[in-house]
Order: C-alpha cells, then structure tokens, then sequence
C-alpha cells in the first residue's frame, strides 16, 4: 500500500464533513486482493491527504495487527531461526542503537553456544573424572600414631625406639611371621606400637580447582534457568479462522524451543550433581577453588588433571551469556 494514491471527487456528506470508505479490489468468488505480501505482524497506516490548495495532512491510523495464513506463519519461524543462526553479529549491528559494531564477542556467547558448551564439558567430566577419583593427586605426609601391634608389620627406628621405653606392651608369641622382637629364643609381640602413619591429603590446589570448577557448572546451569527472558502475554485475535497472529505463533514456538532447553538442563543438572556427589565421597576438600587454576606440575604430569583444566580454562573465556537474541523476540509488542 506504500504510495498508493486514490482520488476523491466527492461526498455524501454535507461539508465540512466527509465520509469515505476504501476497500481492497475485489478478485474472484467475491473475495478481496491482499493488502500485505510475504508480512505479517504489526503495521502502521497513514493516509498523507493533498488538498486541491496543495496543502497536505498526514493522518494515522495506528498500530494495527496482520495476519498470515496457517503455513506462512509456519515458514516464519523457519526463517527467524535461520536469521538468529546465520547473521548474529550482523542482526545486533543493525539493530543496536547505541553500539554500531554490537556482536557476540561484545555481548557474550548466545544460550544456545553455552548449552552446546555446557553438554560437552559434562561429557568429558563424566569420562575423566572417574580415572581421576581412581588415582587423584595427594599430598604426602607423615604423623605419628598409636596402632594395634598386630596390625603393624613393620617397625621404623621410631617405633623400636619407643618399644624401648615401654617393654610393658610386649608379650610372648608363638607366631614367628608377626612376631616384633626376636630374644633369647623368645618371640615378643607388640600389643600396640607408636609408629609413623604415611597419610595421603587429597585438599589441595588441584583437587580444590576441580571441585569449584563442577560447583561453577551447576551454578551456570541455574542461571541459564533463571535469566532466560520470559515472553509477554498478548490478546491474540481468535476469531479469524485459518489465519495465525505473530505473536501466537512465535509465542508457541519459543515455548517450545524454551521447553526442550529446561527438559535438557533439568538433566545437566542431575549429571553435575551426580559427579558433584561422587568426587565429595572420594576426594573431599575444605573448600573450592573458583576462576582460572593453575597447571602446576603435578597437574601437567598427570594427563587427566591436565584434561580437565583445559577444559576449566576453555569455560571461563566462554562463559557469558547473551540472550539479546531472544529478548529482541519476546520485546516485540
């Protein structure tokens, strides 16, 4: 209807007073021509009056809504999806208004990159950590501890010197293999014997690193639940059979992409926990270890710390969220 130009000669109304009615051209079957082509949504009319003077009036008619037949509002959502899949960067540059080369890199990564992200992340979790709990890397040290001599086989310079001190804890034995002391032709037994314990810590750096590193992917993964824009509700016109509304249409399919997101964080959120629970159970720390760790060499020697700090590293440079994608759809009204 752009530029569209119609003559009026006159009215059955008496001055200044006129009243004219324009209709579409009548087609076939006593239907009507489009007005609109390939569009539907929200459009504004204004009709631009020219006076015989040559004076002119531009008159609007407001927002008015239109809609599409059942399968072009279907071949719609295709083409939003295309849009919001191929032009990123591009689609923002040319809709920021304060910001002319607004792109992804600016913003952050879209939802769904992070959601991909995300899924791999807990893919090579899931198949490293348990070699990991198999074999963490520990801390080594030593404490000096009373045990039951029958469960001591060996006995340092430490423990013989303390044997030394107190002979009261030897009896006799006739079980030469557990025997302690050999004399006189006489086996002694230790009831019990302070000796040195080699004990393994597993509350370092590395293991604190991973810890915070599956604390930081559930947290992710409530934000992504959390922040996700929510659409606004609208009165669709159901009166018209055949034709579909904009927003209902793209409405229901937000839904529905939004749908299947929650179903699959639901279960991201259970495999997190599942690996959360299993590494507590196993390599239990004091506390996490949040943001960047460092590849110490203990970690560079042992390829599946080195594995998964790669992938740390890969998440906090890619961990930003984005959603203007979907804002720019739910804040059409």
């Amino acid at each position: 209807m752009d530029d569209s130009e119609y003559l009026f000669h006159g009215s059955n109304v008496n001055p200044p007073d006129f009243n004219y009615t324009l209709m579409p051209k009548s087609v076939a079957y006593g239907n009507y021509e489009a007005l609109f082509y390939n569009y539907f949504g929200v459009a504004n009319i204004v009709l631009k009056l020219t006076k015989s003077s040559g004076e002119t009036q531009l008159i609007s008619f407001g927002n008015i809504e239109i809609l599409a037949r059942k399968l072009t509002a279907e071949q719609a959502t295709f083409m939003v999806d295309f849009i919001l899949q191929e032009s990123e960067g591009d689609l923002y540059s040319c809709l920021s208004a304060t910001r002319f080369s607004a792109n992804y890199h600016d913003g952050g990564e879209t939802p769904q990159a992070i959601f991909n992200k995300l899924i791999t992340t807990i893919k090579t979790l899931e198949d490293i950590l348990p070699s990991v709990i198999n074999r963490p890397i520990t801390r080594i040290s030593s404490e000096t501890r009373m045990q039951n001599g029958h469960q001591v086989s060996d006995i340092d310079e430490q423990g013989l010197a303390w044997l030394n001190e107190n002979i009261s804890v030897l009896e006799e034995t006739d079980d030469t293999e557990r025997a302690h002391l050999h004399y006189d032709n006489t086996y002694y037994l230790a009831q019990e014997i302070q000796t040195s314990v080699i004990i393994e810590h597993t509350d370092i750096d590395e293991n604190r690193a991973i810890y915070g590193f599956l604390l930081e992917l559930k947290r992710i993964v409530n934000k992504l639940e959390t922040e996700a824009p929510k659409p606004l509700k609208k009165q669709v016109n159901q009166d018209e059979e055949g034709y579909r509304s904009f927003f209902s249409v793209m409405g229901k399919w937000l839904s529905k992409v939004n749908g299947v997101e929650i179903n699959q964080l639901s279960d991201c959120k259970q495999r997190i926990s599942r690996l959360i629970h299993s590494f507590n159970k196993h390599i239990p720390v004091a506390f996490p270890n949040k943001g960047l760790p460092v590849l110490s060499q203990k970690a560079k020697a042992n390829r599946f710390y080195t594995t998964i700090f790669r992938s740390i590293m890969e998440w906090y440079y890619f961990n930003k969220i984005d959603w203007r994608a979907q804002e720019m759809l739910f804040a059409i009204k």
